[in-house]
């Protein structure tokens, strides 16, 4: 008997409720029996990617599927930020909301659609996996695939990666996350390392004051914070700074999850200088709701939030001004004695961009260790 060819691979560009639910749902039929893959919850993914969304105010997003007959196999999106910079980070388009089957044949069909989507807009290199910001969901696991993925990153088999070289992407940098026990297992205070304790002590900045964020003052403290990242993260390698729209939906986005222990806002003499962001591992009590926030997914939540271990390290910034002056350290320790009185026993700091030495060298300061790596990719269109 002749065996019957698998029907063609065909890609769509989503368009309407349907091929969004089907977009949202495919991670579903692919991770839904695998235990460290934690679902997004799928009602802020939809309001995310929805038209009008406050994310994509100053860029294009495309997202396709990816179909064998009438079966989804996979998915893509491709973004462009148009007058960003000309630098060589902006020049490119960035896929994401990368999905697929196994088949090498789904995984070329996918990052070749998103290649001439970026090239259409006048993109030279295709770079990723990123989602819609800087922050969140950015490169392919390459190492600590058996640990829980941080909260706004990414569960990846490993073939994604394999994937990538054999479609001829280069490897563009790493992210590093980092963790460390601030509490023993006998539940006693691990002490701060030496470094970091006598770099927060050696800072004498004349007028700082450093404390957590309020509720009464959030829509302020985030103006600050976005004033502080808009010109530290200028000198970060690979990156540009996030538009301010962007910068404080991603930051009332998360507030839900906030603890303000973990959110510490840094003054010098009245004038924003630094600030730093950790989240509740948000990741330890989503597994619990499985990507549904009703009718009982939040009860799920809810309940599990009191088992939340860890504090994710998210972002930290002073102004050019203040660096090595040791606002770093104290911010950094400002957090670990935060996260403490908020009972929380890990902080993880991810992710970092491994040529980011600086910012490297204050989380090492820290006494904190690699845990897991994500990669970016990137391809000459």
């Amino acid at each position: 008997m002749t065996p019957v060819p698998a029907a063609p691979i065909r890609l769509r560009e989503v368009s309407g409720r349907g091929d969004l639910d089907a977009f949202l749902a495919l991670p579903w039929c692919l991770y839904c029996n695998e235990p460290l893959w934690v679902p997004p919850l799928t009602v802020v993914e939809r309001r995310r990617l929805a038209p009008g969304s406050p994310m994509l105010v100053e860029a294009r997003l495309k997202l396709f599927l990816a179909l064998q007959g009438d079966v989804v196999v996979g998915r893509i999106s491709v973004m462009h930020e148009p007058g960003r910079g000309a630098d060589d980070v902006e020049a490119g388009a960035w896929f994401g909301h990368f999905e697929s089957v196994g088949d090498p044949a789904v995984v070329a069909a996918l990052l070749d659609r998103a290649a001439e989507e970026g090239r259409r807009w006048g993109a030279k290199i295709l770079r990723g996996p990123r989602n819609l910001s800087r922050l969140e969901y950015v490169g392919f696991t390459v190492e600590g695939f058996d640990t829980l993925p941080p909260v706004v990153q990414g569960f990846h088999p490993p073939f994604y990666a394999e994937r990538m070289e054999a479609e001829g992407f280069d490897k563009h940098h790493d992210m590093i996350a980092y963790e460390i026990d601030i509490v023993d297992e006998y539940g006693q205070r691990v002490p701060t390392p030496p470094n970091l304790a006598d770099k927060a002590a050696a800072c004498d900045l004349p007028g700082l004051e450093v404390r957590r964020a309020l509720w009464r003052s959030m829509g302020r403290d985030l103006e600050a914070a976005w004033k502080v990242f808009d010109v530290a993260y200028r000198t970060v390698p690979d990156t540009a700074p996030l538009p301010r729209g962007t910068f404080k939906a991603v930051g009332r986005a998360y507030l839900a999850f906030a603890n303000l222990e973990l959110l510490q806002i840094a003054k010098v003499q009245g004038r924003p200088a630094g600030c730093a962001a950790c989240l509740p591992e948000a990741n330890e009590a989503l597994q619990a709701a499985r990507g549904g926030w009703l009718p009982a997914g939040w009860l799920r939540v809810a309940l599990a939030t009191g088992l939340v271990r860890t504090a994710s390290f998210k972002l930290i910034g002073v102004l050019p001004e203040y660096l090595g002056s040791g606002l770093h350290a104290v911010l950094v320790s400002n957090i670990i004695d935060g996260a403490r009185r908020a009972g929380y026993t890990r902080i993880e700091a991810s992710v970092i961009h491994e040529d980011n030495k600086p910012m490297r060298a204050v989380v090492e300061d820290a006494g904190m260790k690699p845990y897991r790596r994500y990669r970016v990719y990137e391809r000459s269109q």
